[in-house]
């Protein structure tokens, strides 16, 4: 993560306000990511926030911070659609050109605040071909929301 203060860059307000970027990988996100997992089937998954175009990983649960997209389309559709977007197959030209590391499956949610401030992406990954049910994509709606509370939970608590 690179340190804004020497690097001049500036974090969006909300990312600033509630200072999620300097805080270490906390086990509440963590356990919002084993129940993504869990619910949707999916072999790992990711909680990333978004700045300056640029992913950060706050923290993952079975995969490394090596194997995360960097493709930038892969991330970057679910956050300017500000929708669920999934790849139930990823072609096998994207496998190889080292974008998702062997991953055939990504979903990715964005995690957008009550005032319409996008934070980052919840994402999930799977080596296996995938299609989400309704339930299950409802559920990466209700997971994204209680990533917002988090944040919003964590700002109070710092007030």
């Amino acid at each position: 993560m690179p340190d804004t203060q020497h690097t001049g860059l500036k974090h969006p307000p909300v990312i600033e306000e509630i200072g999620i970027l300097r805080n270490a990988p906390e086990k509440d996100y963590n356990e919002i990511l084993f129940l993504a997992t869990r619910i949707c089937k999916a072999a790992a998954a990711a909680f990333c926030v978004v700045e300056n175009e640029q992913v950060w990983c706050k923290t993952s649960i079975g995969l490394s911070s090596e194997e995360l997209p960097k493709e930038e389309a892969l991330w970057k559709i679910p956050f300017q659609e500000k929708k669920l977007v999934t790849f139930e197959n990823l072609g096998q030209e994207t496998i190889e050109s080292g974008a998702v590391k062997g991953w055939k499956f990504f979903a990715g949610m964005p995690v957008i605040t009550a005032s319409g401030e996008k934070l980052g992406v919840l994402m999930l990954f799977d080596p296996s071909e995938k299609k989400l049910e309704q339930e299950e994509e409802k559920a990466l709606h209700i997971l994204a929301g209680q990533v917002i509370n988090l944040v919003t939970f964590s700002k109070q608590k710092n007030e």
